[in-house]
């Protein structure tokens, strides 16, 4: 996008993906990791091509296939996996947030521009 500034080393990506596997997830992190920037990866696969790019893994152990076989959870499909991410994501902002005192209206300037 025109508007937003190009990723660089000293930036990192956030990668949610279950199943490690979606293409277009891939192509981000592979556009991202030539550009030097470093990826943390949010996923409930153990051994997928995003676990083999990412720099650092956070394995969530919940069902993130599109049908929901696993007695971990009576959650249909995939949600127990997003619900998990949703709340780590949220809060590692809350505490950077506070940390680095940034204000949402700087936050809302570097929103994404991979996609």
């Amino acid at each position: 996008s025109p508007n937003c500034p190009p990723a660089t080393p000293e930036d990192a990506l956030v990668v949610c993906s279950g199943s490690g596997k979606t293409a277009s997830v891939i192509s981000i992190m592979q556009r991202a990791k030539a550009l030097g920037v470093r990826i943390a990866l949010l996923t409930a696969a153990e051994n997928s091509d995003a676990c083999h790019i990412a720099d650092t893994i956070i394995h969530i152990q919940a069902p993130s296939a599109l049908m929901n076989t696993n007695s971990i959870s009576v959650q249909p499909m995939r949600t127990l996996f997003e619900q998990a991410a949703f709340v780590i994501c949220e809060t590692v902002i809350a505490i950077l947030q506070a940390r680095l005192n940034i204000r949402e209206e700087q936050m809302a300037k570097r929103h994404a521009n991979l996609e």
